[in-house]
């Protein structure tokens, strides 16, 4: 998960305008209703007001004899998750609800998915402006240039 942020930051910060980030947007959190109010007749509860809140609810209930069914619903409850070109991201975050990150993108199974190939052929141009990057740098390139 964490190469997966890393790479769309890297991507971003080299070729802002063609990376591709994979958006989870915040759900409507009275999609949680039911579940919630279910849970805490049980005298359990599940906190959904943001990723890091979710998360933390459904790794306390993992010991619960529901808590596959639970995970399960919670799921549903969401918005799917959609990819994203960065410069079409002008009217919304990029961050992902569900994994409570600011930036992600699947990148580390090419084979399964076209997207995970765009994302290889955009992280190879990054390094490469990268690399011209630091080697100017290196190289002392005037200013002016």
């Amino acid at each position: 998960v964490m190469a997966n942020a890393r790479v769309t930051e890297k991507t971003i910060e080299f070729c802002p305008d063609n990376a591709l980030a994979r958006w989870h947007e915040s759900p409507d959190t009275s999609r949680f209703k039911t579940l919630v109010e279910a849970l805490d007749k049980k005298g359990e509860e599940m906190k959904v007001s943001s990723g890091k809140a979710l998360a933390e609810s459904l790794t306390r209930l993992r010991g619960h004899k529901e808590a596959a069914t639970i995970k399960a619903l919670a799921i549903r409850c969401m918005k799917l998750a959609k990819y994203c070109c960065t410069v079409e991201s002008a009217d919304h975050s990029l961050s992902h609800f569900a994994l409570n990150l600011p930036l992600y993108t699947h990148f580390t199974s090419p084979i399964r998915r076209y997207a995970d190939l765009v994302v290889h052929r955009v992280l190879k141009c990054a390094l490469e402006i990268e690399g011209m990057v630091n080697k100017a740098i290196r190289d002392g390139v005037p200013e002016d240039e």
